[in-house]
């Protein structure tokens, strides 16, 4: 990789910046809302209060249906900064911006072109459904990030002999250490001493670490969904036509690695609860999933293509017009081009894995965006180079992608800070509301609820852990006092309800409050 000029450095800068400003800006306005974020800020708080950090809790009961590494994350979060929506969700965010950062540097790697690399940042924090789901406590971003800089680790592993890590160099032989991060080329800087001595075999395994350190933290962070990664090696492999690889001992050895980051937690997790916890663990939430659908209800793959459609403008677009492109020119085998074939179909199988599974929900397809950002940022640079004698062409090539760029920038801004939807359940706010106001006014109140089955985001904010769902005719006989109701607004028609009050009626909830002498619901 070429040096990096101060200009370099101040694009790189600006990129961090606005990638900060974009996943932590108002991070803590919004409620955390049904069904994710509310259970999982449920999951944090009670395993802080509960102690046991090895075994996550929700409603004091053991919870095993996730792996525990970003939950102990959000904990930490939580330790420091207070338990509030900022805290739950900073770690998340967080790793939204390492994924923008290891979308330039696996480019960088890649094609040694800066201007790509950059490209590949912003045009994957300027889509819109990546940082938002960043901003919210959620599983899929931090996988993409471990996903991404796994995928970094193996490239550098078969681009470089050996690396140095927490050691200096055997000898000197004039070549230039390689200024990205902390891990340098195989050989030192010219004029430079020699340092430690460290054998070869530390050498070779130090070679794959990074690649298997963030397939077990993937694994750590989403469970199974992180071997994604295995088949997106062997996408690049191909496209490259790298496979030496297969025949390196050390990679393999690697798996030490990877195993001494997974297996505690999952043995102990195995002993202590047996069957029951892979049934859960394992059976429920990845293989059920794939053959019924469990969430998402009436989801489908057309689904799917209008929601990248309509969250992901312009690069969805942008990336079906370039593959189309790359396939009818024959272009060689630049850099750039064999960037773009291996990040399409990346991003094809990542989308066809998950428009086969039977449960579909539109956060599933964030780990293919990172590959989509190195797609067209790539099909730009081949653009580039494929019409750079002529001025003219240039400047288009730099006028298109601006204009890309500014509609990315708006497009992303106005989902994130203005609408707030797709992504904010448009429900959370008041049931935010209702779950405070029953936190500070329960006195025993039962409570209950009348078609409405979303409960998560009320369970956080009244500390409340049930809710009975009733219907018509049990509103027609009454409850005993004292309690508290939910329905949607438009079932209460009358505002005069004897023996009820009003505490809260906003546009889609409304809450009744029967105190200790009174009883029935007219309807």
């Amino acid at each position: 990789m070429s040096t990096t000029t101060w200009g370099q450095k101040s694009i790189l800068l600006a990129l961090i910046t606005f990638s900060l400003f974009f996943h932590l800006w108002q991070l803590g306005t919004l409620p955390l809302y049904d069904y994710d974020e509310a259970q999982y800020a449920i999951v944090v708080k009670d395993t802080i209060r509960g102690g046991d950090f090895w075994s996550l809790k929700r409603f004091g009961e053991d919870w095993i249906d996730k792996p525990p590494l970003l939950f102990w994350l959000t904990a930490g979060s939580v330790k420091v900064l207070g338990e509030n929506e900022f805290a739950m969700r900073l770690p998340s965010a967080l790793f939204g911006v390492a994924a923008v950062y290891g979308v330039y540097l696996l480019t960088r790697t890649l094609t040694n072109n800066f201007t790509v690399a950059v490209l590949s940042g912003f045009i994957l924090l300027f889509s819109g459904i990546f940082p938002a789901a960043a901003r919210q406590l959620r599983l899929d971003v931090p996988l993409s990030a471990a996903m991404i800089f796994g995928l970094w680790g193996f490239i550098r592993g078969w681009k470089n002999k050996n690396w140095y890590l927490l050691s200096a160099p055997q000898k000197t032989t004039g070549l230039p250490v390689d200024e990205c991060g902390f891990l340098g080329r195989d050989s030192a800087p010219a004029g430079k001493p020699s340092g430690l001595t460290v054998k070869n075999g530390y050498h070779g395994l130090a070679r794959w670490a990074p690649f298997w350190f963030f397939l077990g933290i993937g694994v750590m962070l989403r469970s199974f969904p992180a071997l994604l990664l295995v088949p997106v090696i062997l996408i690049f492999s191909a496209v490259y036509k790298e496979w030496r690889w297969l025949r390196d001992w050390y990679f393999w050895l690697g798996t030490i690695i990877f195993l001494i980051i997974i297996l505690p937690w999952h043995l102990r997790e195995s002993i202590k609860f047996g069957k029951d916890f892979w049934d859960v663990y394992l059976v429920r939430h990845v293989f059920e999933r794939v053959a019924a659908p469990i969430l998402g209800g009436s989801v489908t793959t057309r689904s799917y293509l209008k929601q990248l459609l309509l969250l992901n403008e312009p690069w969805f677009l942008a990336a079906i017009g370039g593959g189309l492109w790359i396939f009818w020119r024959r272009l060689g085998q630049l850099p750039e081009r064999r960037l773009a074939l291996a990040s399409l179909f990346s991003a094809l199988f990542i989308f066809i894995t998950f428009a086969i599974s039977r449960t579909k929900l539109i956060f599933y397809l964030i780990p293919l965006f990172p590959f989509e950002g190195m797609l067209v940022s790539s099909l730009g640079g081949v653009w580039y180079r494929s019409i750079r004698q002529s001025i003219t062409g240039r400047y288009a090539v730099v006028a298109v992608f601006a204009a890309l760029l500014l509609l990315g920038a708006l497009s992303t801004y106005y989902q994130l800070f203005i609408s707030n939807v797709p992504y904010s359940y448009p429900y959370a706010k008041e049931e935010k509301e209702i779950g405070l106001f029953i936190k500070k006014n329960d006195q025993g109140h039962a409570l209950y609820s009348f078609d409405w089955s979303s409960f998560d985001t009320i369970y956080y904010y009244s500390g409340r852990k049930y809710i009975e769902r009733v219907e018509r005719e049990s509103l027609k006989m009454g409850f005993r006092p004292p309690y508290f109701l939910i329905m949607p607004r438009p079932y209460l028609k009358n505002t005069a309800q004897p023996g009820l009050t009003i505490p809260f009626s906003g546009q889609y909830l409304v809450l009744l409050e029967a105190q200790a002498d009174n009883s029935g619901v007219d309807k």
